[in-house]
C-alpha cells in the first residue's frame, strides 16, 4: 500500500510535465467562465485576464500559423486588453478568420475596431460598445460615427444602429 501514493504522485507529475503551455482553446474556455464574475472577485479575475493576455501574446509570437478557430479564440481573448496593439491584432485575426470563411470573424473584428476607437477617444464605427454610468445606474451606447452606414454594419455582421439603441432597453431593464 505504501507504493500506491508514490505511484500516483509519479503519474500526476508525468502528466503535468506532458501538458505543456495552455492552448488558445483552454484559455478561451477559462475566459468564458469569467463572464459571470461579480464585483467582489473583479481584482482576481482582472489579474487572471492579464495572465491570459500575456500567454496569448506568447502563443501568437511562437506560432505564426494558426487555425481559423484559434484565430477567433485569440481575437476574442485579446478584446479583454486595453492596449491598442492588442486590439489591432484582435481585429486582424478576426478579419483573417472571416476572410478564411468563418463569418463569426467579421462581428468580432467590428467589436475590436470599436474598442480600439474607444481607447483612442474616437467615436465607434459599428455600435458594438456600451458604457455604464454609475451616476445614472444605466447603460448608454458609446458615441458612434454617423458616417458609418447600416450597410457597412451589415457587411461586418452587426445590427443597424437602431437595433443597437433598442438593446439599451434590455440592458437597462436588468
Amino acid at each position: 500500500m505504501r507504493r500506491l501514493p508514490a505511484l500516483v504522485l509519479c503519474l500526476l507529475f508525468a502528466a503535468a510535465c506532458r501538458s505543456g503551455p495552455p492552448s488558445l482553446e483552454s484559455l478561451y474556455r477559462e475566459s468564458l467562465r469569467d463572464e459571470g464574475s461579480t464585483d467582489a472577485s473583479f481584482g482576481a479575475v482582472q489579474e487572471e485576464r492579464e495572465e491570459r493576455l500575456a500567454t496569448v501574446r506568447e502563443i501568437l509570437a511562437t506560432r505564426p500559423q494558426i487555425s481559423v478557430e484559434e484565430a477567433l479564440q485569440a481575437a476574442w481573448l485579446l478584446l479583454d486588453s486595453r492596449l491598442i496593439e492588442d486590439l489591432t491584432l484582435a481585429r486582424d485575426l478576426a478579419l483573417d478568420a472571416g476572410e478564411r470563411g468563418n463569418d463569426r470573424g467579421f462581428p468580432l473584428a467590428a467589436e475590436a475596431i470599436d474598442r480600439e476607437h474607444m481607447q483612442l477617444g474616437l467615436p465607434q464605427k459599428y455600435g458594438t460598445q456600451y458604457v455604464y454610468s454609475p451616476v445614472t445606474a444605466s447603460w448608454a451606447l458609446y458615441q458612434w460615427d454617423p458616417a458609418t452606414t447600416d450597410a457597412e454594419r451589415q457587411s461586418m455582421g452587426v445590427p443597424p444602429i437602431a437595433e443597437a439603441i433598442e438593446r439599451l432597453a434590455v440592458l437597462n431593464a436588468k
